[in-house]
């Protein structure tokens, strides 16, 4: 397990690691960290993601291992109330559950 103190630092810290062919299949982000908040930290890491999985399957990239690289399940908690707008907001930008 990783941690981070913010969703800037989550960010970096999977981009970093993506680099090194070590990814996390799982995600879970606060919608209200500071610096960078859960929303744009999930939508920067699927982009990541995303970027990194088309490169490797047109072979620009070579995989590290023999381990397949996939999108993460991005998981966000929330303190306010969960409402279906913040539910649907959480789908636009990747985020398959909130609690």
């Amino acid at each position: 397990m990783t941690k981070a103190e913010n969703g800037l630092e989550a960010f970096k810290i999977v981009k970093n690691n993506l680099k090194d062919g070590i990814h996390y299949p799982l995600i879970v982000l606060d919608l209200n960290m500071p610096e960078m908040n859960g929303f744009e930290a999930a939508e920067c890491i699927n982009c990541l993601y995303k970027d990194y999985i088309k490169n490797q399957q047109n072979g620009i990239l070579r995989r590290q291992s023999n381990e397949e690289i996939v999108q993460p399940v991005i998981i966000a908690c929330s303190a306010s109330n969960i409402t279906n707008v913040l539910r649907n907001n959480c789908n636009k930008k990747g985020i398959s559950e909130i609690f």
